[in-house]
């Protein structure tokens, strides 16, 4: 029994895009990865270079300015830029999962309003993430249990 109905196979569309998303990564991505990491600074430029191809509208529906791309092309999308840099993939990750509240509960008129500059990349979505307990540190949550070794413990 199938736990989940078959993939389709890639349109020429989604091959296409995929072979730009390559192209992009290994000549703009990955070489600044490195950088992005040690400096933890938000990456404007590589932001800029998913906007102007494309990449944030992928998502979204055409009606508002986006591709239409299915999910399966964004999820894609997101791994072959993580591949290169996982923070340079959470640009586009969280550009969809931030609108996600607009697109599902909001009015049309704010549809028209926020999801056109999203899909272009003129604004940023943001995600924010509080567990009880520990606030907006969800990481701080994290505890080991009494008597195990964590994996950084010093002996």
């Amino acid at each position: 029994m199938a736990i989940a109905p078959p993939r389709p196979e890639a349109s020429d569309e989604e091959a296409m895009i995929l072979e730009v998303v390559r192209e992009l990564v290994k000549e703009r991505v990955e070489p600044r990865a490195a950088e992005i990491d040690a400096k933890g600074e938000f990456p404007w430029d590589i932001k800029q270079l998913f906007a102007e191809n494309d990449l944030l509208g992928i998502p979204f529906p055409l009606e508002y300015g986006g591709l239409g791309g299915s999910f399966v092309t964004y999820v894609k999308v997101v791994e072959e830029v993580s591949k290169a840099c996982a923070s340079s993939a959470l640009i586009i990750a969280v550009q969809e999962l931030g609108a996600l509240p607009i697109l599902i509960g909001g009015t049309d008129e704010q549809k028209q309003r926020w999801i056109p500059d999203l899909a272009a990349g003129k604004k940023i979505a943001a995600y924010a993430l509080t567990e009880p307990g520990s606030g907006s540190d969800a990481a701080g949550s994290m505890r080991t249990p009494r008597g195990a070794r964590s994996c950084t413990a010093k002996s």
